[in-house]
């Protein structure tokens, strides 16, 4: 099992890496808190452009079915993309990145999707 999820991760990190402007973070910082706890300090506060930005990515992900689905959420600052989660399937949280990437003013996306175990 444990060689499976290392396998996982690394194809995972490739895809990320493959993406250019990605960043993947394996694991969460959120708990069991809300989502807007779970952000960083520096993405909590958004000027206009910034709000306009997590709208844009939002929209994106929520017109995907892949990723409606999964319920993930966004928050930009000065063109960086957080995205926050949970999925069974990394093939979600590849496709999340895209998504966002695709948002025109998106320069960078951080992926901080927790994996569960189950598909």
């Amino acid at each position: 099992m444990e060689a499976m999820r290392a396998a996982l991760l690394s194809g995972l990190l490739a895809i990320s890496l493959g993406l250019g402007g990605c960043a993947l973070v394996i694991g969460n910082e959120m708990g069991n808190t809300g989502w807007d706890e779970a952000y960083p300090a520096d993405f909590k506060e958004q000027s206009r452009s910034d709000r306009a930005m997590s709208q844009a990515v939002q929209a994106a992900l929520n017109r995907d079915a892949e990723t409606r689905r999964a319920g993930i959420r966004a928050r930009s600052r000065d063109g960086e993309v957080l995205l926050l989660g949970r999925t069974g399937d990394p093939d979600v949280v590849s496709h999340a990145l895209r998504v966002s990437l695709e948002v025109e003013g998106v320069e960078q996306v951080t992926s901080r999707i927790e994996l569960t175990g189950s598909r």
